[in-house]
This record gives structure tokens, C-alpha cells and sequence, in this order.
């Protein structure tokens, strides 16, 4: 019991001296090539952070369970944007300037989000076309965050 309270604690001061790095490192980036917090937000802070579900719904896809992988990334998409973001908001607000929110990340985000409702209603799976139409869909959203600058 005591050795398990010892590594849940020690994992949350692991988690917390990665995400203070993490974040300092993203506004270094952001204010070094004059890219928005918000864009950096969307691509090298959310791919840091989605690394871990990348790993484990590959693992559980290639040990059989993409029944589970699936679950995953929808159930970390729902809890970012209803609890993570709810659980901030709760502490101070989060300030989102207008000129931040682009067409580009609005677009990507309802585009990526539609498609993947359709391929699970209407074909039951996500398959290797969709897989690298929504991997390239991500690299296009990237250039275009980067290029855009806001």
C-alpha cells in the first residue's frame, strides 16, 4: 500500500516536471518563430501529449482489442474537451483570443471529427486508407498552423 501511494506520487511530480518543461519549451518555440500559443498548442504540445495514446491503441490494436484503441482516443478527445478544459476553466479562465481560433484549426478539427463519425457509421471500421487520409490530413494541418503564423 505504502510502496503504491510512494509511485502515484512520484509519478504526479514526474508529470508535473514534464508539463512545466513541456510548456516552456512550446512558448519558446511559439515566441521564437512568431507563431501563436494557440497553433503550438494544436501541434507539438498535442502531439506530446498524445504520444502515450498513440502507443497504448497501438499496442491494443496490434494485441487484437482496436475495439479498445478506439475507445481510447475517444474517450481522451472527450476528456480533454469537456473535463480538462471544464477542470481549467473551474480554476481561471481560459483566455482564447479571436485572431488565435483559425479557419484552419476550426476546419481540421470538424473535418477530422465528421470523418471519423462517418467511417464508424457507415464502414464499422477506421481502415489503412483512412488511417493515412487522416496522417496526412495532420501533416497538411501542420504546414498550414506553421505557415499561417496566427
Amino acid at each position: 500500500m505504502l510502496a503504491s501511494i510512494a509511485y502515484i506520487l512520484f509519478g504526479t511530480i514526474m508529470l508535473y516536471i514534464g508539463a512545466s518543461s513541456l510548456i516552456k519549451g512550446s512558448v519558446a518555440i511559439a515566441s521564437s518563430y512568431g507563431i501563436s500559443e494557440l497553433v503550438v498548442g494544436a501541434t507539438i504540445v498535442a502531439l506530446g501529449t498524445s504520444l502515450p495514446e498513440l502507443f497504448v491503441t497501438l499496442t491494443a490494436t496490434l494485441k487484437g482489442h482496436s475495439t479498445l484503441g478506439f475507445g481510447n482516443i475517444i474517450g481522451s478527445n472527450v476528456m480533454n474537451v469537456i473535463c480538462v478544459l471544464g477542470v481549467c476553466a473551474l480554476v481561471t479562465p481560459v483566455v482564447v483570443h479571436r485572431s488565435d481560433i483559425t479557419m484552419t484549426l476550426i476546419l481540421f478539427y470538424s473535418l477530422a471529427s465528421l470523418y471519423l463519425l462517418l467511417v464508424a457509421l457507415l464502414k464499422n471500421q477506421v481502415g489503412r486508407l483512412d488511417g493515412l487520409i487522416l496522417f496526412i490530413s495532420f501533416l497538411v494541418f501542420t504546414y498550414l498552423s506553421y505557415f499561417r503564423k496566427s
